[in-house]
């Protein structure tokens, strides 16, 4: 096939369908403003305006019953517009825990190595990536290496990794 056709397969393809937010307990707010971030990149002019909900307005119709009658209630009851930023803000104190940070922490702390190597690692990313704090990259190994069996943490030690990647690379190869 050639370039001009792949190019051209490829723009008629469909877009996937954008995130969607319930807003539920037991979903990754965190992932889905990224996911949503990254699936309306294209606006991003419009998500960074800070007097236009124009961006808010659009991703709003991605939000399922809980989470969109709590917007509903905030639209009513705003007269500025609701920003991505300030959005980004209320949805999270709307639907996460004050303590959320905590419970990711301690989710990371009281991991327990179950399945491959790679669950684990998949499972290790998902809840570092929910932290809206950033970790000191040194922190980041540690955690990580906690949870291993001791022959493979040791394996790692001689080796004396510079940051989580190293890590996970000389984890999974040993």
């Amino acid at each position: 096939m050639s370039r001009a056709a792949r190019s051209s397969k490829r723009a008629t393809q469909k877009k996937k369908d954008p995130p969607v937010f319930a807003g539920r307990s037991d979903e990754d707010l965190n992932l889905w403003l990224f996911s949503t971030e990254e699936y309306y990149s294209k606006y991003h002019d419009e998500m960074e305006d800070p007097m236009s909900s124009t961006f808010v307005n659009k991703v709003s119709s991605n939000l399922g019953i809980d989470a969109m009658n709590w917007y509903r209630e905030r639209k009513m009851t705003t007269e500025a517009p609701i920003t991505w930023a300030i959005f980004r803000k209320r949805i999270k104190e709307r639907f996460q825990d004050l303590d959320f940070q905590y419970k990711a922490l301690s989710k990371l702390h009281d991991m327990r190595l179950s399945g491959s190597q790679s669950d684990y690692t998949s499972k290790f990313h998902q809840i570092l990536n929910q932290l809206d704090v950033d970790l000191p990259e040194i922190v980041k190994p540690w955690f990580y290496r906690q949870i291993l069996r001791a022959e493979t943490s040791a394996h790692i030690s001689t080796h004396v990794p510079t940051d989580l990647v190293e890590t996970i690379d000389l984890a999974q190869r040993f």
